[in-house]
């Protein structure tokens, strides 16, 4: 016998309960009332609230797609304006023949190997440490690094941090619309089995396939055993 499958998501829930609140509109027009005044009561004033939470998730998601891009971006930028420095010190080094020393100055090994950070926070403490020792390196004798020189570096590294920022807060307001959404759904789960109760009393003096199907067009949905033969469904006519 199939047996009613309970919706398995958020938006399930709010597609179930607007169907729900729509059809039973339509019947009570015709005369029809499957829905308790309560229940239908109940479902009309949780819908806006929890489609608002819904929606938050959706919007805050979107919002934190463009942060993550944006923020990925603009630390991209700071990585290729310390491999620049990197790279130019190498060069000034070997060009004026200066002491391998100098390049420790920039966070390079006397060997001027690159380095190879594995965490976003590894990459802003070697922006300091280079802007430090850029100043560190003025102080010895040597000249100011250029293209790029600090200030680039200093910008590509606030702007990468301005965009950090950016993340956290849309973060926050992704986890507080979670948690709004957590906090309705048993809400939602107890409605939907209330409009399943109502539905279930109003209609059980018809056969099972005729209260099927009226359930369905109440949102429901059916599971069926493996081999059990499924209710043959009643096509509305296309009027185009």
């Amino acid at each position: 016998m199939p047996i009613f499958s309970e919706p398995t998501n958020d938006e399930a829930r709010l597609g179930f309960l607007k169907r729900a609140i729509v059809t039973a509109a339509n019947d009570k027009a015709a005369g029809k009332s499957h829905l308790t005044e309560q229940t239908e009561n109940d479902v009309t004033e949780f819908i806006p609230l929890f489609e608002g939470a819904i929606n938050r998730i959706n919007d805050s998601l979107s919002k934190r797609t463009v942060e993550v891009q944006e923020g990925s971006a603009a630390l991209e930028h700071m990585k290729t304006v310390i491999r620049d420095f990197w790279e130019v010190i190498r060069r000034r080094v070997n060009r004026l023949e200066q002491p391998a020393g100098v390049l420790t100055y920039y966070e390079l090994p006397l060997s001027g190997l690159t380095p190879r950070p594995t965490t976003i926070e590894e990459w802003f403490v070697l922006a300091d440490k280079i802007i430090d020792g850029d100043a560190k390196a003025v102080a010895a004798g040597y000249p100011a690094m250029q293209n790029p020189d600090v200030e680039e570096l200093k910008e590509a590294k606030e702007n990468a941090l301005e965009e950090r920022k950016d993340i956290s807060v849309v973060d926050r307001v992704y986890d507080d619309a979670q948690a709004e959404v957590e906090g309705l759904r048993p809400r939602a789960i107890e409605l939907i089995d209330d409009v399943m109760a109502d539905l279930r009393h109003s209609l059980r003096k018809l056969d099972e396939p005729s209260q099927r199907r009226i359930m369905r067009s109440y949102g429901a949905t059916f599971k069926y055993y493996n081999g059990e033969p499924e209710d043959e469904e009643i096509q509305e006519e296309d009027t185009e």
